[in-house]
């Protein structure tokens, strides 16, 4: 269903763009956002071109075919963008989304055919459909999410932890991820010892500022963990700038 995938990303950019004061956002503008919030909040970065791409595919196949994104982080930035921790849980609402549509018909189909039920039957057969979906779309959706694995940053290094509501809500818990576990840390008090390059003088750390305007230094590249802003290369005019003036 990348097809329903691609064409709700460019739906809220469109939105977005309009809030913004763009009346009538172009197909071109609205792949530049979602190239934009693939870059800078999913660091994964894909041409604006590959983003047009996938949309006009979407929108010239028939209805009963689809398109495929290869890139399964294309994917998951675009769920992420979209609102769903991840495919399976966008998945599950789009089928969520068809079987109410059907039940509708359904429901019409039934009110024709027991025309001579009483208003307040209908009613109460339409309210035990609807409480019978609901529980349904609940249960599907707590399995989905223990299922998932996520981890929460804790002081220089994420760690892993169990699903909670405020995590969500607060923004600090994210999907887990074994390179981020594995690799990515806050150096704490790097000095003019530390080893910033590799020893091909390749860039071995990476840098951001804190909430605080403090600058920090990491060993992977990725986002603040705290502002979600994206980490730049180290660079020596940094290192003596604020870490070892003598370096």
């Amino acid at each position: 269903m990348h097809k329903e995938l691609i064409i709700a990303a460019f739906e809220k950019a469109r939105k977005e763009l309009q809030s913004e004061g763009i009346k009538d956002p172009s197909n071109h503008q609205v792949a530049i956002c979602i190239s934009d919030f693939m870059k800078d909040e999913v660091d994964f970065p894909i041409s604006k071109k590959s983003i047009s791409s996938y949309y006009k595919s979407a929108m010239e196949i028939p209805e009963s075919e689809d398109i495929n994104i290869s890139q399964i982080k294309v994917v998951q930035g675009l769920c992420t963008y979209v609102g769903y921790t991840n495919y399976n849980q966008f998945i599950l609402n789009l089928e969520s989304s068809e079987t109410n549509i059907k039940d509708d018909k359904l429901n019409k189909k039934t009110d024709i055919s027991t025309h001579g039920i009483s208003r307040k039957s209908k009613r109460n057969i339409a309210i035990l459909i609807s409480m019978g979906i609901i529980l349904i779309v609940v249960t599907i959706i707590i399995i989905s999410i223990n299922k998932q694995h996520w981890m929460i940053w804790n002081e220089d290094h994420y760690e892993e932890v169990d699903f909670n509501k405020e995590g969500i809500a607060n923004g600090t818990l994210k999907l887990l991820k074994e390179e981020r576990i594995e690799n990515f840390r806050k150096v704490n008090a790097p000095d003019c010892n530390y080893r910033y390059f590799k020893e091909d003088g390749s860039v071995n750390t990476w840098y951001g500022k804190n909430k605080n305007g403090e600058i920090e230094i990491f060993t992977a590249l990725g986002l603040h963990p705290e502002t979600g802003k994206t980490l730049k290369p180290i660079t020596k005019y940094m290192i003596r700038k604020y870490l070892c003036d003598s370096y």
